[in-house]
């Protein structure tokens, strides 16, 4: 790994990835959401 770049597009690859996948398994929250809908999230 003598370039820069070698290793710097998978760590971008890698990244990417991991925030899609966080990203889809995070509870999305409702727009017909309200307090007592058990979803976890206070509303303030």
């Amino acid at each position: 790994m003598t370039n820069w770049q070698t290793w710097a597009a998978p760590a971008v690859v890698i990244f990417t990835v991991a925030v899609m996948i966080w990203r889809a398994k995070r509870k999305r929250k409702s727009s017909a959401c309200d307090e007592d809908c058990g979803c976890g999230k206070d509303e303030e």
